[in-house]
């Protein structure tokens, strides 16, 4: 593919295929765009587990793309406390398959150069659009405020002490995880995941630089310890730590629209990008078909006063 030029028709391109970037391909293509998609590997399925509030994703998302429901997730401070609001657990494979790039162009390959409406591949390969989106997620924390998390998946019957079927602990504040009190603080997070395991995972929220991992997964084993939950230490993991504070981008056209976690809609206290995202593709794309500024209309005056009064929130944790 060296020096080969491609999409020089394209409509939008888009760089970066996790679920933020192939929803957002995959909208643009329905619409009727002409849709060129790149990915070092556009066909592997997400590592990380992805959830959200049922009432978030979008209508023309399918049903298939959920993988647990939980009707009335719980929070534990010093008590237990529910949360009268439907959560779920995104299917991977689901959440793909609901996702078809058929009618796209899809290049496998790194983007080493990306503007307005070029993209230079590794191999030299360019791809011309009118609009180019940047999905491609966010670069190491190092010390910027980070969440840091560290899950253990385990079986369902094993997890039974503390998880069952349909219950799913969103917040998990009880002074089990084995921390000292001038410790950074950390909570648990554990849902079933729809195909019987269920996720213990050890969160950290807004510290500089983040939490080590094997730190979390100390105070993760100390919480099930306390359950009485013994492990035999080879159940799979999966580690998170990426940044809470990328600023939203600023308005004009003509440039490249970072979009998802690149393009600052990043909860910044809870870490939730994914489904936010997803509500606001067509939000993005409906101001390309009509010639407007997709940043202007992602990102309103009232959105980015939320953002700040959120960032409040961030320096306070």
């Amino acid at each position: 593919m060296s020096g080969r030029e491609v999409g020089r028709a394209a409509d939008v391109c888009v760089v970066g295929l996790g679920p933020t970037g192939r929803a957002l391909a995959h909208r643009a293509m329905a619409a009727g765009m002409r849709v060129v998609a790149v990915d070092p590997r556009p066909h592997r399925l997400w590592a990380p587990t992805f959830s959200c509030w049922v009432d978030e994703l979008p209508q023309w998302l399918g049903h298939g793309a959920i993988a647990s429901r939980i009707e009335a997730p719980a929070v534990w401070t010093t008590s237990e406390h529910r949360i009268p609001r439907p959560y779920c657990v995104l299917s991977k494979q689901g959440l793909f398959d609901a996702l078809p790039l058929d009618d796209a162009t899809v290049i496998a390959g790194r983007a080493r150069t990306v503007e307005a409406h070029r993209v230079e591949l590794a191999d030299g390969t360019e791809v011309r659009a009118a609009t180019v989106f940047d999905t491609r997620g966010q670069a190491t924390p190092g010390a910027r405020r980070t969440a840091s998390a560290h899950g253990i998946f385990v079986d369902e019957d094993i997890a039974a002490p503390m998880v069952t079927a349909g219950e799913g602990l969103l917040l998990d504040w009880r002074d089990e995880n084995g921390a000292g009190p001038d410790d950074p603080p950390s909570f648990l997070y554990s849902v079933p995941l729809g195909d019987g395991t269920v996720i213990f995972e050890e969160t950290s929220l807004g510290l500089r630089g983040g939490m080590p991992q094997h730190e979390l997964r100390r105070r993760t084993l100390n919480r099930l310890a306390a359950h009485g939950i013994r492990l035999r230490g080879d159940e799979p993991t999966e580690a998170a730590h990426y940044p809470l504070d990328e600023m939203p981008p600023k308005a004009g056209r003509g440039a490249v629209i970072p979009f998802g976690s690149r393009g600052g809609m990043m909860h910044p206290i809870t870490g939730y990008c994914v489904a936010d995202s997803l509500a606001l593709v067509d939000t993005a794309l409906d101001a390309v078909q009509r010639g407007a500024d997709p940043i202007e209309a992602l990102w309103p005056w009232q959105a980015r006063l939320v953002y700040w009064m959120r960032m409040r929130g961030v320096y306070g944790l």
